[in-house]
């Protein structure tokens, strides 16, 4: 007993140090996220699918309205498309100002339980790129995120100008840029890879239909896609991606 009070005396400054530390982290965190709270002073718009925040006095506050009915017919649109009924509301939250996830700088993110995007005066969101990862995660979330990326792009424009049109331009040299390494980790190829999912998963739907490419979501994993691919499509994946490149060199 001597020892081990000995051995508590000799570092209990040490010990009350460690506790403060702990204290203080602990009260920093708390403190942050009051901060968090207040800050975005969030009002909150309840649709049939959505509890939409806004900030108060923000363009998204102006448009809330056309938000809403977006929201919902991307809803809609999404769903029956993958075959999924999602009965509790999800969280969609439009900042006005800089969005961060992961200390990385983005346009907006999904997570398991909602969903953020940016709707400032230089930057409105209002695609239904960041729903639809959110409900991709819910119908299947072993798909490669080639295709899970991929499907976002479909029938949306940047700077009025199609992904197909983009890979055509930036991509003069298709052979670059083989399906397999595509599915295996498109971001290496950096924002082309982005291009090239949108581009290659676009054609399957506008070529054969959204019905099999949800079919080919709900099955899909990174072990199995390509047999899942042929007996769906009843092509392989390299007589698909010659169709799709071949599509892309017509124009």
């Amino acid at each position: 007993m001597n020892k081990i009070f000995s051995h508590l005396l000799k570092y209990s400054r040490l010990y009350i140090g460690f506790f403060l530390l702990i204290l203080i982290v602990c009260l920093i965190g708390l403190n942050l996220n009051r901060m968090r709270k207040t800050t975005h002073n969030w009002k909150v718009k309840s649709t049939q699918h959505f509890l939409i925040y806004y900030e108060e006095d923000s363009p998204a506050e102006k448009d809330i309205e056309i938000l809403a009915r977006l929201l919902e017919e991307y809803f809609k649109e999404t769903t029956e498309m993958f075959g999924v009924e999602i009965s509790k509301k999800i969280p969609y939250y439009f900042h006005s100002k800089p969005l961060y996830h992961l200390n990385t700088p983005v346009w907006g993110y999904a997570t398991r339980k909602d969903i953020h995007v940016v709707y400032s005066n230089f930057q409105k969101d209002s695609s239904p790129h960041e729903l639809r990862h959110f409900i991709q995660q819910i119908v299947n979330p072993q798909a490669p995120y080639f295709f899970n990326e991929g499907i976002c792009g479909l029938g949306i424009q940047i700077g009025n100008e199609n992904f197909h049109d983009k890979v055509r331009r930036e991509c003069p040299d298709l052979s670059k840029y083989p399906l397999l390494e595509l599915v295996k980790d498109f971001k290496k190829y950096g924002r082309i890879g982005d291009y090239l999912a949108y581009s290659f998963n676009s054609f399957l739907v506008e070529q054969y239909g959204k019905e099999k490419f949800s079919e080919l979501y709900r099955k899909v994993t990174m072990d199995n896609w390509q047999k899942t691919m042929e007996q769906i499509y009843k092509l392989s994946p390299l007589e698909l991606e010659v169709k799709w490149k071949s599509f892309l060199s017509k124009k």
